[in-house]
């Protein structure tokens, strides 16, 4: 029979060395930190209607404490305010 043949998508180092070789920007990565917020917020508001406006409120003092801008934080805000109006209609 032989040994399988080695294809590059099922080589785990050659992988690996490629993952290691990109360099995201602080601009990507700020991005997608903020997408992944976003996604986990809207979540948890269709989880937890009742508390989202509590866990809004919580993750707003976190986020002035980590010293977030105030243009994000208030962009975040915003975000949050509306999906927080949209959780609370679907009750």
């Amino acid at each position: 029979m032989g040994t399988p043949k080695k294809t590059p998508e099922w080589d785990i180092f050659k992988r690996v060395e490629r993952l290691e070789k990109l360099k995201p920007t602080v601009d990507e990565v700020g991005g997608l930190a903020i997408a992944t917020f976003q996604l986990v917020f809207l979540w948890l508001a269709a989880e937890k209607p009742t508390r989202i406006r509590r866990l809004k409120d919580n993750l707003i003092v976190f986020l002035k404490e980590q010293g977030i801008s105030g243009q994000t934080l208030d962009s975040l805000q915003t975000f949050m305010l509306q999906a927080c109006g949209r959780a609370e209609k679907q009750q």
